[in-house]
């Protein structure tokens, strides 16, 4: 409980930031990305994510890296680890298995997903919202 508000905390600091530098940030409106910062290349071949067919293969290819590495860690020895701590921490303690350093893996690798799709929207969709 004390993490989620926490996190809340953190989040209506940084909702409140946002709407102080307003001059920056756009304040409620948010930010808006331009057409021409939305082009780019990958080995000479050119990327428009303003084009609803390239936006959609692109978010697909995101969605499916994704799902690999997360299939990938939860048939790992880690994603294991993490199973036995959700089923009886104490019993994994025993075992010899830091929990406290697997359970922060598990929240960083959320994290970087999180962020992974946070950037996504906004490059998709030209778009980061204050809220």
């Amino acid at each position: 409980v004390a993490f989620m508000i926490v996190t809340m905390m953190f989040a209506q600091v940084f909702y409140l930031l946002i709407l102080y530098f307003a001059t920056w940030t756009g304040g409620d409106q948010g930010l808006v990305i331009q057409q021409a910062s939305r082009v780019f290349s990958i080995g000479g071949t050119s990327f428009d994510l303003t084009d609803p067919t390239v936006r959609y293969m692109s978010a697909l290819a995101l969605f499916a890296i994704v799902l690999l590495v997360t299939l990938a860690v939860v048939r790992s020895r880690f994603g294991r680890v993490l199973v036995a701590i959700r089923e009886n921490e104490e019993r994994t303690k025993m075992l010899g298995y830091d929990t406290v350093a697997n359970k922060l893996a598990a929240v960083v690798a959320s994290g970087a997903i999180c962020a992974a799709s946070g950037a996504a929207y906004a490059l998709l969709f030209g778009y980061v919202g204050s809220n």
